[in-house]
């Protein structure tokens, strides 16, 4: 997206390569349950191996009220915030102490 944040999609092959290279942490590669069908129960096959793919918050990028833990925090910690005006916002709250 234009301003930086990053989706991922169902295209995700599950290689790992967007997490080693995050700077931030942020990425975490989660096992898909792998389901064995109604013909694999009856004949009592075992499921595949669980394939991997990445996640991370998308920050609701679907939800018209913004991110669900901006809204859900009652003291108003959790914020979003672009990341060129942190530095404005860290000097902010230093001067009000």
């Amino acid at each position: 997206m234009s301003n930086g944040e990053v989706f991922i999609d169902d295209s995700c092959i599950g290689c790992g390569n967007c997490e080693e290279n995050c700077p931030y942490g942020v990425i975490q590669m989660s096992e898909v349950p792998a389901s064995v069908g109604l013909i694999g129960r009856l004949l009592r096959r075992s499921p595949p191996q669980a394939a991997k793919t990445a996640v991370k918050c998308d920050m609701c990028v679907s939800v018209r009220s913004g991110p669900a833990c901006v809204n859900a925090c009652p003291t108003g910690a959790a914020l979003r915030i672009h990341a060129e005006d942190v530095v404005q916002l860290a000097a902010r709250r230093v001067a009000s102490q």
